[in-house]
């Protein structure tokens, strides 16, 4: 690899780096084999590109460049200068940010009751639906999901915005999948259910569910959603439609058992959702 590595994306034991590949503008991660293994299995027009790989991360380091390079050769680096062995080192496109549910700014409480729901909504006006454009990355998302689930038998389990980008074509891939697996008739049901949740606060930009967290959209904790709140919520949002509710009550009815029916019932609503909204 021609590998030239700048910052680190992530300030903690993260080693996320952008860098440049034989000219090419990329970020470069260290990564487990297994997800190495997961994310090549996965690859097609929904996942992030893999440009190049070496599961021999120390040589490749050994002959890399830049301030990342330094910084993951030192002894303050997420590593202390050496990479635990069963890790790969690779280089995939470089995403551009995309905002599918931007942060309204409400603190991280549960909203409990229908009035508080109804209030903190009303007096922030944060009911509208999104623009065109981003209606229609969020369809993508649920295809990039489906694509995931159906073709390749993998769960992503770390269904987030922030694990979501846009290609320089303005096709939206996920990537990070260092919670992902096989899945099976027991965990079917989790990334649809982690989809409605994140779907609910695109559309309604609330915390009614929760913080919205990392460790809460991977164990798809609903947060104390009440069936008032999320009748309230969607009569309140403009452009409401039978088919969001319908769509969503699916979604958060869906069990730890999976059911194969359910989860493509929840599937074909939600289509039929966003396809009401414009999306």
């Amino acid at each position: 690899m021609g590998l030239v590595l700048s910052d680190r994306i992530l300030r903690n034991r993260s080693a996320v780096y952008n860098a440049t590949l034989d000219g090419r503008h990329a970020v470069c991660k260290i990564m487990r084999t297994n997800e190495l293994k997961i994310l090549q299995a996965a690859q097609g027009d929904r996942v992030v590109r893999i440009l190049d790989f070496s599961e021999d991360p120390e040589t490749v380091l050994a002959a890399a460049t830049g301030a990342g390079a330094e910084d993951l050769r030192s002894k303050y680096g997420p590593f202390k200068g050496t990479v635990p062995s069963g890790r790969a080192i690779v280089a995939m496109e470089k995403l551009k940010y995309v905002e599918l549910h931007p942060n309204p700014g409400f603190p991280d409480t549960i909203i409990s009751t229908n009035e508080a729901l109804q209030k903190r909504l009303k007096d922030r006006h944060k009911y509208s639906v999104h623009k065109p454009h981003q209606l229609t990355l969020l369809r993508e998302l649920l295809d990039a999901i489906v694509y995931l689930n159906n073709d390749k038998s993998v769960l992503w389990r770390n269904v987030d915005q922030s694990n979501t980008g846009v290609d320089d074509d303005g096709r939206l891939r996920i990537y990070d999948f260092g919670y992902a697996g096989d899945i099976n008739a027991y965990n079917m049901h989790m990334d649809i259910l982690a989809y409605g949740k994140l779907l609910y606060n695109a559309l309604v930009k609330s915390y009614a569910l929760g913080p919205g967290s990392h460790y809460e959209s991977r164990t798809v904790r609903l947060g104390g959603l009440s069936e008032g709140n999320l009748v309230l919520a969607v009569n309140l949002l403009s452009g409401a439609s039978e088919e969001l509710e319908s769509a969503l009550r699916a979604c958060f009815s869906l069990t730890d058992f999976g059911d194969p029916s359910a989860v493509a019932r929840a599937v074909s609503l939600l289509y039929k959702a966003l396809q009401q909204l414009g999306a």
